[in-house]
């Protein structure tokens, strides 16, 4: 349930197909994912794809629990 990518280097590449994965439902028991701490050359805009993914999904799963 928890995902913890601290002391990892995760490529943008790597970034970018995690939050395919996350997009696309491959990880629905994900309810914790951390990117604190990740070394390498991630760029912040491959982290931010990453969580913009994660809030879409959080608030997707708000509406169906308010509709």
């Amino acid at each position: 349930k928890e995902l913890h990518l601290g002391d990892t280097q995760v490529s943008n590449a790597g970034c970018a197909a995690l939050a395919s994965a996350l997009d696309s439902g491959a990880l629905p028991v994900l309810k914790q994912l951390s990117l604190r701490g990740m070394k390498g050359n991630t760029s912040w805009a491959a982290r931010v794809a990453i969580h913009d993914v994660i809030q879409v999904k959080k608030l997707a799963t708000l509406l169906d629990i308010l509709s």
